[in-house]
């Protein structure tokens, strides 16, 4: 028996999609560099950093080893 589609699997399908990505980056950036604030972050190499607007990027913690 097929599970019938309801609003839940809708939000799940959503919540995966590269649409969100996109969309949450763009919340973010609007809330943070909309509002002169730096976005802070881990990035890749497991550094949290401070991301400005104009590009600079400034390590607040290193990776711990």
């Amino acid at each position: 028996m097929k599970k019938k589609k309801d609003e839940s699997d809708d939000v799940s399908d959503y919540l995966k999609s590269e649409q969100f990505k996109q969309d949450f980056s763009e919340q973010v950036k609007k809330d943070t560099w909309g509002n002169g604030l730096p976005m802070v972050y881990m990035n890749k190499e497991g550094q949290i950093v401070r991301h400005y607007k104009d590009g600079k990027i400034e390590v607040i913690k290193d990776k711990e080893i």
